[in-house]
């Protein structure tokens, strides 16, 4: 029999935020809190590395190589297809929530809270 002395450990949840991912009110808070190792090392050894062809292309490289890490399928390039305008479109209606708070009065701390994303 074989027996081991290492007990088996939870290092795998280092890479994820478990509370500001259930918690977050965005899809950028999301994003930002999932997968936290494996984000760094292509922000690091991919994006950084191509910053100079301009940042629109060093992010379509990086999220080329992503979807081509993750497999061919059809779903991966959908959803990181749509990921930069959904967070586009998330950005441009939190403008309009200020900007709809700033005219009609006060909000409470949860609306100032997701406005502030």
């Amino acid at each position: 029999a074989v027996v081991s002395t290492q007990s088996t450990g939870w290092g795998a949840m280092r890479s994820i935020n478990i509370r500001k991912l259930y918690l977050g009110y965005s899809n950028k808070d999301f994003i930002d809190h999932f997968n936290l190792t494996t984000k760094n090392w292509f922000i690091r050894y991919l994006f950084k590395r191509t910053k100079g062809w301009g940042k629109w292309t060093s992010m379509v490289y990086t999220y080329l190589f992503i979807i081509l890490w993750h497999g061919v399928l059809p779903g991966y390039w959908l959803a990181f297809f749509f990921e930069i305008p959904v967070i586009a479109a998330e950005k441009q209606f939190i403008v309009f929530l200020r900007h709809y708070a700033g005219t009609y009065g006060t909000w409470s701390w949860p609306a100032q809270r997701f406005c502030d994303v």
